[in-house]
C-alpha cells in the first residue's frame, strides 16, 4: 500500500529529511503516512508488529538517524498504537549501495541476501519511505519470512511509479 505518488513537492521533502538533516518534517511525513497504517492495522485481527526497512549502518551515521525507523515512530504515535508496535527487526548483512546510485535493473541484486530478521514468529508489516523498484521490499518480505514471520502488508509513504508495479 502506498499512501501518496512520489512526486514534487513531496520528492523534495523527502530527500531534506532523509539526507538534509531536516528531522523537524518527520511528524508532517508521519502524518501522511498514518492513513494507511491505521487502515493496515485495522484490517489485522490485532496490532501486527511494524518493521522498518533498515538504512545500512553508514547512512545512518552519515545522516544522524534511521529515517524510515523515525518516520514509522511518528506515525504510529499518530494512530495512537502501542508504544512496542514498531520493531525494528530486520538487520543489514553486508553492505549495499545506496539505491539512487543503482539503475532499476540492478537493484533487486544489491539487495539481495542483505538483511537478516531476528527468528520469531507473528503477524508483521513492513514499511519504507519510497518504493521504486520494490527490491528493498522483496529483500525484508524474504528475511522476515525466512525467520518465521508472517508479512501482512508492505507500507510505503510514497510510490515513485516505476514501470514495474506492486506484483
Amino acid at each position: 500500500m502506498a499512501c501518496l505518488p512520489y512526486r514534487a513537492p513531496l520528492t523534495s521533502l523527502v530527500t531534506a529529511h532523509k539526507d538534509r538533516g531536516a528531522g523537524w518534517l518527520c511528524g508532517l511525513l508521519g502524518g501522511w503516512l498514518a492513513p494507511g497504517l491505521s487502515a493496515v492495522v485495522e484490517a489485522a485481527t490485532r496490532c501486527p508488529r511494524l518493521v522498518p526497512v533498515p538504512s545500512s549502518p553508514p547512512a545512518v551515521r552519515r545522516r544522524g538517524a534511521d529515517h524510515v525507523l523515525d518516520l514509522l515512530r511518528a506515525a504510529s504515535a499518530r494512530c495512537e498504537l502501542p508504544a512496542g508496535a514498531v520493531s525494528p527487526l530486520l538487520r543489514r548483512t553486508r553492505r549495499v549501495h545506496d539505491q539512487v546510485e543503482v539503475s532499476h535493473e540492478a537493484r533487486s541484486g544489491n539487495q539481495a541476501g542483505s538483511m537478516r530478521a531476528l527468528p520469531g514468529a507473528g503477524e508483521v508489516v513492513v514499511v519504507d519511505d519510497i518504493r521504486t523498484t520494490g527490491a528493498s521490499l522483496d529483500e525484508a518480505v524474504r528475511a522476515l519470512t525466512a525467520s518465521g514471520y508472517r508479512v501482512l502488508a508492505a507500507l510505503v509513504l510514497a510510490d515513485a511509479e516505476h514501470p514495474r508495479r506492486w506484483a
